[in-house]
């Protein structure tokens, strides 16, 4: 046989060969038959709460105050300020109620003026504004909307510094005088003024709501979960025929918030102990478990806490509390991450797989608490004798995949 033919034979027969490898190789990497098929995720440290979360309502002992229902009040206290007996709380005139409202207005933007009329360093100004803005920001991004109010008119007196530090005003003092002007005319307009005086010493406040005297600090002691829950409820009361409220003190400094909640959920909770409320407004309050009271029957637990500390923003009667029951600080790890493996003695062990390099590998894990779609698992230390053994900080978890094994990655 020719030699020549012989040799071509072997040559195309060897490229076909390398031809077909090629191929192989370039389907290899499109399709991703040699990559991995599961996802990571590295594990990072991150505090989580555990709360308990329900309704609380508002006790404590108020006074009501109240007045012809024909007069309208007017007040120059703000909410929440504190009071002596015998002090002045508020003025009623026979007026319609938006000479009031108008009233209120000119004290607000008279306050603002009055603050503003100092000389102060325009370096310093800016400052301020700077950091204002970015914390308007970030509030209005949270959803805090209740501090924007306060957040705006503090944003406005500083611009109105600014004017006075720059020169492009000399003084406030002209507008604050022909507001006064205006102020004076209107409440010459309101007519002569019946004044209203504290009866009491405590916080003044201009919102009632009928409930002050269902809800007085003072039943507590006897309340239990079924009388609560009814109280919850219950109607406001109505006001005196012919009058109507015109505001009310809150006596004394402590105050209460009750809740109920399940019989599991109680036992998170220690009569006596302090634990970090967190109100809808975003605002947060040390408060002591001063009572805790189960009816077996229902499962329920009445839950009363008590505080002297007041929030910056009003209370209402009925608020969305959280109640921090624990805090846990160690390494996220997603749900779907965790999984038992059993060691060389049978036994199983709650772990996770990581990565390291192209070598794939299992670690213990704690859980500490678990949330949504994730676990808190203990950062465990290196004073531990096998600690190499348990997850740590900057591991590549494993968070999906199926048959996997200690070894290479395939």
């Amino acid at each position: 046989m020719d030699k020549k033919y012989l040799t071509n034979v072997c040559l195309y027969v060897f490229v076909g060969i390398v031809a077909i490898f090629l191929i192989l190789f370039v389907l290899y990497h499109l399709l991703g038959w040699g990559e991995s098929s599961f996802s990571t995720r590295t594990a990072i440290r991150l505090t989580a709460e555990e709360t308990v979360e329900g309704e609380g309502y508002l006790f404590r002992h108020e006074t009501v105050l109240y007045g012809s229902e024909e007069l309208r009040a007017y007040s120059t206290l703000g909410e929440g300020e504190n009071v002596r007996k015998g002090g002045e709380v508020c003025a009623l005139y026979s007026c319609g109620e938006d000479l009031p409202q108008a009233l209120e207005e000119y004290d607000r933007v008279i306050a603002l003026l009055t603050e503003a009329d100092v000389k102060d360093d325009l370096s310093v100004i800016t400052v301020k504004l700077k950091n204002l803005t970015a914390s308007l920001r970030s509030e209005s991004d949270a959803g805090n909307l209740k501090n924007l109010v306060a957040m705006l008119e503090e944003l406005q007196t500083e611009l109105n510094r600014r004017k006075r530090a720059s020169g492009a005003v000399d003084s406030f003092g002209a507008e604050i005088k022909r507001l006064s002007a205006e102020r004076a005319a209107i409440l010459a307009k309101m007519g002569g003024a019946q004044k209203v005086y504290a009866p009491v010493s405590g916080n003044f406040y201009t919102r009632c709501d009928g409930y002050e005297e269902l809800f007085d600090s003072e039943k507590l002691s006897e309340m239990n979960p079924a009388s609560f829950l009814e109280l919850t409820e219950s109607r406001p009361a109505a006001a005196p025929e012919g009058e109507h409220a015109v505001g009310k003190i809150a006596e004394g400094s402590y105050w209460y918030f009750a809740m109920t909640v399940s019989l599991q959920e109680s036992y998170k909770m220690v009569s006596g102990r302090t634990y970090t409320v967190k109100l809808s407004s975003g605002e947060s309050l040390k408060m002591t478990l001063d009572q805790m009271k189960t009816d077996r029957e229902t499962g329920e637990v009445l839950l009363v806490f008590g505080a002297r500390t007041l929030p910056a923003t009003p209370l209402k009667r009925c608020e969305s509390i959280s109640v921090v029951t624990d805090t846990y600080t160690g390494l996220m790890v997603p749900t779907a991450a965790l999984r038992y493996v059993k060691n060389d003695e049978g036994e199983d062990q709650v772990g996770v797989y990581i990565r390291e390099g192209n070598r794939i590998r299992f670690k213990k894990t704690v859980i500490l608490c678990q949330q949504n779609g994730y676990y808190i698992v203990k950062e465990t230390s290196s004073d531990l004798k096998d600690y190499k053994s348990y997850l740590a900080l900057n591991d590549v978890v494993i968070t999906s995949g199926k048959n996997l094994k200690v070894g290479y990655a395939e």
